[in-house]
């Protein structure tokens, strides 16, 4: 289909859903955190992946997607908790 017509009807568009984009996130810090100073040039890398990746998510939110249902947002503090663990071990892991 043209994604013209898919804009024209959202309701064939798949619903968002944000767990992926999270895990990407996350685990891209776990290695950054943990493994990024055997190469010190994989934190420029890791900027350009997620500045790209926000791009095409951005396509993927306005073109592909259907609008979220307003609403609070879920599972937020479950992977805040899961990045401060990550980070806190990291900086044991570096400091060993």
């Amino acid at each position: 289909a043209d994604v013209a017509d898919l804009v024209d009807r959202p309701e064939e568009l798949d619903e968002w859903d944000d767990f992926n984009d999270w895990l990407e996130m996350v685990t891209q810090f776990g290695y950054l955190v943990s493994l990024g100073w055997v190469v010190p040039i994989t934190f420029q890398w890791a900027f350009l992946s997620n500045y790209f990746e926000a791009r095409s998510d951005v396509f993927h939110m306005c073109f592909c997607c259907r609008r979220p249902f307003p609403g609070a947002p879920a599972d937020v503090a479950t992977w805040r908790r899961t990045i401060e663990i990550i980070g806190y071990g990291g900086a044991a892991w570096n400091v060993a």
